[in-house]
Order: C-alpha cells, then sequence, then structure tokens
C-alpha cells in the first residue's frame, strides 16, 4: 500500500516508522527542515520538505498513486486543506488530525470527507 504522510512530528514520525516496518511505500512531507533531516536519516520513506496542504507538492509527490493520505500536522485547517486535496487527486481515503471540536460533530458517525484521527 502506497502512503502518504502529511506532518512529520511524533505522530507522523511515529505512523511513518511503523508503516515502512510492515513494508508499506511511505512518502512524508514536512516543512521544518530538522524534522525532514531526522526522517530522512531514521526511517525508510520517501522524504518531501515542503507544504503537504498544496495541491502542486501533492501533485508531485504522485499522491493520486496512493491509497491513504494521513494529515498528522499540528494545524487542523493544514490536516483538513491536505485531506481536501488529496481526495480531489483521486486518493480513496484519508485521516485528518483535528483537535478543534468546531470542525467536527463527534456524534455524527456519517461518512465524512476526513476521517478524525484522535492523538
Amino acid at each position: 500500500m502506497r502512503v502518504v504522510i502529511v506532518g512529520a512530528g511524533e505522530v507522523g514520525f511515529n505512523t511513518a516508522l511503523m508503516l515502512s516496518r510492515e513494508e508499506h511505500d511511505v512518502v512524508l512531507i514536512e516543512q521544518d527542515e530538522a524534522l525532514v533531516e531526522r526522517a530522512t536519516e531514521q526511517l525508510d520513506a520517501l522524504t518531501i520538505r515542503g507544504n503537504g496542504a498544496s495541491p502542486r507538492l501533492l501533485a508531485e509527490a504522485e499522491v493520486k498513486r496512493s491509497d491513504l493520505l494521513i494529515a498528522t500536522t499540528n494545524s487542523d485547517e493544514v490536516n483538513i486543506i491536505a485531506c481536501l486535496v488529496a481526495k480531489g487527486q483521486g486518493v480513496p481515503r484519508t485521516v485528518a488530525r483535528l483537535h478543534n471540536v468546531d470542525y467536527y460533530d463527534p456524534r455524527d458517525r456519517s461518512r465524512r470527507t476526513c476521517s478524525r484521527l484522535t492523538s
């Protein structure tokens, strides 16, 4: 399975680590240079420096070939936009890490554009 992960903080890094150990094809997108360097040195994943909510960057990362996009940054808005852009480029499943309950109704179990990942 090909998975794109946006955000290389603790959640994104550990998710990428787990998935790469299970021999999935992992692409990790991160803006922070230090986190990119850490991921490049420690993970078996393609690491790209840049804004994971950018349609151009996601297209260059060939997100359309992915089975899943997981957005794990500390910004709910970036995570939501990354999921929406990925959906628009044909990714069948997306997961957004969200903190602010204004962006979702925890009681609503119906299918959403972005699934919720709790931290």
